[in-house]
């Protein structure tokens, strides 16, 4: 017997027995990746707070050229505040 099949139906076996994943808590926020309408540009925003003083602060341009309308270009600029330990 080769090494590399035991090796392999080992695994096999680990993953049919294995449990799907679930997930604790309520919705989740799924982007849809839809590319822009050609000719066009978006403004994308959010604030993400959490436990304490620790904040961050996204925002996203992008836009979509009529020539090349399957390409969105894009930049993002992030600020993180956190609360400093010393």
């Amino acid at each position: 017997m080769v090494r590399g099949a035991g090796l392999s139906g080992l695994a096999l076996a680990a993953f049919a027995g294995a449990s799907p994943a679930l997930a604790a808590g309520g919705a989740r926020v799924v982007d849809d990746a839809a590319v822009t309408t050609p000719g066009s540009c978006v403004i994308e925003t959010w604030l993400t707070a959490s436990t304490g003083a620790n904040r961050l602060f996204q925002f996203a341009p992008a836009c979509t050229l009529r020539a090349v309308p399957t390409l969105e270009v894009g930049a993002a600029l992030t600020h993180n505040w956190a609360p400093t330990t010393r």
